[in-house]
């Protein structure tokens, strides 16, 4: 395998015995993805099923028995757009057709059905509609590749031009769970800065909130950012928090609010705005660990 990688990366033509060790290797993950497809297709989730699939076939051509499961599926996810778009024609609802139909024709290439009405939907769109239907695509995109502010961004544009749309707010209601909660993929604490706006999202979002008071000439707390913070624990568990990063020279009220006389003080919230916890200067690991376990106990 490793002297198949070293080829690859080095631009240099594969020799008989690594072709064949290749093509195993494709072999073995074909199927591995034919199974993932499988278990989509059993649970309904045929979009899913249908990446599976593609991407087995691309690595196994010759794999009629799974290109059959492909078209069924696709034929399915026909059948399941179509619904949807009449759906969406009822509620006048032309942003969210036109975003689901363009995701559909993704996986359904050149369906003569989705086109058609894809034409008539975008054929009907204000400029208005447009801008919504682009930003959003840049949200999504952004979102894609866990770029949550900038996501977090677009999506917000895009619901200035179309206020309203289904798709939108599902959309939206998505990526600010990211933004404010940190995504699954992030390797770093997804720290607030705009107070107000975080301590509303905790509110709406019934999520604990830990308010991180520092100042930049806080030798303890530069401690922190180096060595407390980015662990992958402390991390995943932030996740379950509003993280709100609070610079006390700039934010004088919100020091005199919460009383904090020293730095680092991190404050914990439960999910009504009640103080749960609180500890000040220099943390190690193993100890904010359990700071931030007994703030969530309390929520």
């Amino acid at each position: 395998m490793y002297a198949i990688t070293g080829a690859i990366l080095a631009d240099k033509p594969l020799d008989e015995d690594q072709l064949k060790a290749k093509k195993l290797e494709d072999i073995t993950h074909a199927r591995e993805l034919y199974i993932q497809g499988e278990n989509a297709y059993k649970n309904g989730r045929l979009e899913d099923a249908i990446t599976s699939w593609v991407q087995a076939i691309e690595l196994k051509p010759d794999s009629d028995y799974t290109k059959k499961c492909l078209a069924k599926a696709r034929a399915a996810l026909v059948v399941k757009y179509t619904k949807e778009s009449q759906r969406l024609q009822k509620n006048a609802d032309l942003i969210s057709e036109s975003i689901m139909l363009g995701s559909g024709l993704k996986l359904v290439p050149d369906d003569p059905a989705l086109l058609q009405r894809l034409g008539e939907v975008n054929a009907k769109l204000t400029d208005s509609d447009k801008k919504a239907i682009t930003a959003h695509d840049e949200a999504m995109a952004a979102y894609a590749k866990t770029d949550c502010p900038k996501a977090y961004e677009s999506i917000k544009a895009a619901l200035i031009y179309g206020r309203g749309s289904e798709y939108l707010e599902k959309s939206y209601t998505l990526i600010e769970k990211a933004y404010y909660g940190g995504s699954a993929e992030s390797n770093s604490i997804n720290w607030q800065q705009d107070c107000d706006r975080a301590f509303d999202y905790a509110q709406s979002a019934k999520m604990p909130v830990m308010i991180n008071f520092y100042a930049n000439w806080c030798g303890q707390c530069k401690r922190m950012d180096r060595n407390t913070y980015p662990n992958p624990g402390v991390v995943t568990l932030s996740r379950q928090f509003v993280c709100v990063k609070v610079d006390s020279d700039k934010n004088r009220d919100l020091v005199r609010k919460f009383n904090v006389i020293g730095y680092p003080t991190i404050i914990f919230l439960d999910s009504i705005s009640r103080e749960a916890n609180r500890v000040s200067g220099y943390r190690e690991i193993e100890w904010f660990l359990r700071d931030m376990k007994k703030a969530l106990k309390g929520n």
